[in-house]
């Protein structure tokens, strides 16, 4: 059995099929590039935040520097044997202080650097199964 098609019906099938083929693929497409375009939204932000984050790094290890030097310092002030026990306890009180700072530096960068949960969801796992 020979089923014969026009040319005009011919070129209407290939038509509708090249039209469903479109339909198919074009909203197939929308959506790639739409989840894509945010994936990199979510990278450039990061990035962003990175390179931020170096920049203070930077600084934390200057602002580190200050208080460490001050205690190399103390610390070798305490080499000499004629420091009075009140002399002793003043430089000691300096040291403490500056450490305390320079562990404050370091707590501040980082809470800043590491990453921050974006949203935290609570499941019901009885309701759930």
């Amino acid at each position: 059995m020979v089923i014969q098609v026009s040319y005009q019906e011919t070129i209407i099938i290939a038509l509708f099929r090249i039209i469903q083929f479109v339909a198919i693929c074009m909203p197939v497409y929308l959506v790639e590039f739409i989840i894509g375009y945010f994936k990199m939204q979510k990278e450039l932000q990061e990035i962003e935040k990175m390179r931020v984050v170096s920049q203070i790094a930077a600084s934390v290890s200057h602002e580190i520097g200050n208080p460490l030097t001050t205690v190399k310092g103390l610390l070798q002030v305490f080499r000499e044997k004629d420091l009075s026990l009140e002399k002793r306890r003043n430089l000691t009180e300096v040291a403490l202080h500056e450490l305390n700072t320079a562990i404050n530096i370091i707590t501040d960068y980082l809470t800043f650097a590491k990453p921050q949960i974006e949203k935290m969801t609570f499941l019901n796992l009885s309701e759930e199964l």
